[in-house]
């Protein structure tokens, strides 16, 4: 899967993630 970042995130969250999309269709992850 060339191309694909895996990322990792500890701690805690103060509400659900936020998942948005850009026009050419990349998603968009908001954490508070």
């Amino acid at each position: 899967m060339a191309g694909e970042t895996v990322i990792t995130v500890v701690g805690n969250l103060v509400d659900d993630p936020e998942l948005r999309f850009t026009p050419s269709g990349a998603a968009v992850a908001k954490f508070r």
